[in-house]
């Protein structure tokens, strides 16, 4: 399956113009189709001009085959034929018995395809109630110049509005659509199309969704900085507590074999080392990732006891420091920093809050 990247693809400006190019040629052929029908219109309107003027010049033409009928000489009949085919402007002369013979196509069909001839039957009553003389005649030829003035003229008016229609429909694409999008690609976040109501719709509904995604981004690259900057000072707070540790339990046991000082001086010392050992374990404390899950809460594994004790004996000196006549004290060798123990973390804590609690 091809990714974006590997697919090619047209661009929007393309789009409009292919747009344009379609709608120019709907205009063509629907020029043409009605130019057809417009020639085939002047036909007809030739063709009925013709038939006004057969139905005009009938009755002459049929007193005259009468009479010769009557004096039975056919060699002066066919000569008066020819004479009338001329004067008339006539292509043929003949008699029948079928007054139908003039219809070659149905009423619907005569008015979109003419046959390009004039035909008309007239009764010679004066011979007999079933003769007809069948006069026709062939439509003037319609010139080259005739018919080029014909489509000029109606199609010229059809182009030039397609045209208009056109370059119009493309100017309105590239205001609407096209340039907005441009612009919306080349500088996104200073975008100003929501402002303009020529501007379609949904041009600015993409602008929006783009928005809130650049918003979301945005928020989320601050979150990951920010959770970052977070990890960098707890886990220099987590180094300066493990640094401070060792010292301070160098100092517990100095200041426990310090018999010669006044125990004024002793217990001052004891509660300086306690506060800085409770600053320690907060920092650590602090910047502790704590499980959440059941599982994990549950879950017995090897613990270092020293990291477990002296943040429970911090706070309980914070919740006992109101008496006065309670006082907390750790005793914990430079060798116990190392102790693991397989407990549970959690219930290990509450035991020794409740035992701690008992106990005062």
């Amino acid at each position: 399956m091809k990714t974006i990247a590997e697919t090619s693809h047209i661009s929007i400006d393309w789009i409009a113009k292919k747009a344009s190019v379609w709608a120019f040629i709907a205009t063509i052929f629907f020029v043409t189709i009605f130019s057809l029908i417009a020639l085939l219109q002047e036909v007809r309107a030739r063709i009925d001009k013709e038939e006004r003027r057969l139905a005009v010049v009938a009755p002459a033409i049929t007193r005259s085959i009468a009479s010769e009928l009557l004096v039975g000489d056919e060699r002066s009949l066919e000569l008066l034929s020819e004479e009338l085919k001329r004067q008339f402007n006539l292509s043929s002369l003949e008699l029948v018995k079928n007054e139908n013979v003039c219809t070659l196509l149905s009423d619907t069909w005569r008015k979109w395809i003419p046959t390009f001839e004039s035909c008309l039957a007239v009764p010679l009553k004066e011979i007999s109630a079933s003769l007809f003389l069948v006069v026709r005649s062939r439509t003037p030829e319609l010139s080259l110049a005739t018919g080029f003035s014909v489509v000029f003229w109606f199609c010229v008016p059809l182009i030039l509005f397609g045209l208009f229609t056109t370059y119009r429909i493309r100017k309105e694409l590239e205001k609407s659509i096209v340039e907005p999008i441009k612009r919306l690609a080349r500088d996104p976040e200073n975008w100003d199309g929501g402002t303009q109501p020529w501007v379609a719709e949904e041009t600015v509904t993409l602008y929006k969704k783009l928005q809130s995604y650049m918003r979301e981004r945005d928020l989320e690259k601050d979150k990951a900085l920010t959770l970052q900057t977070q990890a960098s000072i707890g886990d220099m707070a987590a180094q300066v507590a493990h640094d401070i540790r060792s010292p301070l339990a160098a100092l517990d046991m100095l200041a426990t074999g310090l018999t010669q000082l006044p125990e004024e001086k002793r217990v001052l010392m004891r509660g300086a080392l306690g506060r800085i050992r409770d600053i320690a374990n907060g920092l650590l404390d602090k910047h502790r990732t704590h499980p959440t899950d059941t599982a994990a809460e549950t879950e017995i594994k090897a613990e270092l006891i020293s990291s477990l004790v002296e943040p429970l004996l911090s706070e309980k000196r914070v919740q006992y420091r109101g008496k006065l006549e309670i006082q907390i004290d750790s005793v914990v060798g430079p060798r116990s920093y190392g102790l693991f123990a397989k407990v549970n973390s959690t219930e290990f804590k509450r035991v020794l809050s409740n035992i701690i609690d008992n106990g005062v």
